[in-house]
């Protein structure tokens, strides 16, 4: 588990311990802080963070600012260059809404079809409010946004209705395929509908797994035999902030994937979080 390579993030020293489940950084909180202002110094050079910050606004309407932990997970997903990718960060850190602002920069460019597998509908809804609310407010993304009036409400009120799946498809420019989307599905195995046939449904050769540690080991083994058998050209990103027994923690385990780690101590050396939360 110490494989260092297999890492894009943290990009300074660190090792595990018990199996690769437990962090020892080896370092004083002061340590790490510096570590973080360093980094966050140096990616504020990158285009990908420039771009980010010109493009989106934080809810005050300051520039949104990616993190190191959060630029490297960013650049992951708008370049689609990692057929594997395992994401273990804590929670509230922003990895929902920085995944989703990826995905609205790739498909509303390239002709791409994400599939986004949550756990419930709850969740499902966090990340879809992400996508309809950057939407609106930029007029880039609002033109290209196809069959949805983000200026009526009830229609984007029927939009948001619990359903198991839910598509926003964008017009692309130029190229022989025309349009991108970002298919939503609910993972909850009490619904009607089987949710793997809902998935197959969708088409596409990339998934994001988000909250994947609450997919149960049997339908994340169906949606894993689903992209397998779509070629090489595959993207399997899975998301969680804690260890479940199963597909998660052997995904954790495993050399295919590349991996992200946000543990607490990076939440508050990045500042992200305090010692209250």
């Amino acid at each position: 588990m110490d494989n260092r390579e297999s890492f894009l993030y943290p990009k300074f020293d660190f090792h595990f311990e018990q199996n690769g489940e437990i962090v020892d950084w080896d370092y004083t909180d002061l340590e790490l802080r510096s570590l973080i202002i360093d980094e966050k110094v140096a990616i504020r050079n990158k285009k990908l963070w420039k771009l980010a910050a010109a493009v989106f606004k934080n809810d005050d309407g300051t520039p949104f600012e990616l993190s190191p932990a959060q630029y490297e997970l960013f650049k992951a997903v708008i370049r689609r260059e990692h057929p594997r990718l395992h994401v273990l960060c804590s929670t509230q850190y922003g990895k929902t809404l920085t995944i989703a602002r990826a995905l609205l920069l790739r498909i509303s460019s390239l002709p791409d079809d994400w599939i986004i597998t949550e756990p419930d509908l709850k969740r499902g809804k966090i990340l879809m409010n992400y996508l309809i609310s950057d939407a609106a407010q930029n007029p880039y993304f609002r033109a290209k946004l196809v069959g949805v009036d983000l200026g009526d409400k009830d229609k984007l009120s029927r939009l948001m209705d619990e359903k198991s799946k839910v598509r926003l498809t964008f017009q692309i420019i130029g190229g022989a395929k025309k349009t991108a989307s970002i298919g939503i599905v609910s993972a909850e195995s009490k619904r009607r509908n089987n949710p793997l046939d809902a998935v197959m449904g969708f088409g596409g050769k990339s998934i994001v797994s988000d909250e994947s540690s609450l997919i149960g080991d049997t339908l994340e083994a169906g949606i894993f035999r689903m992209l397998a058998g779509k070629g090489e050209d595959t993207c399997y990103i899975k998301v969680g902030n804690a260890f479940s027994r199963g597909h998660f923690l052997q995904s954790w385990k495993n050399s295919d994937y590349k991996k992200i780690f946000v543990d607490d101590r990076i939440g508050l050396a990045d500042g992200r979080y305090n010692e209250k939360m």
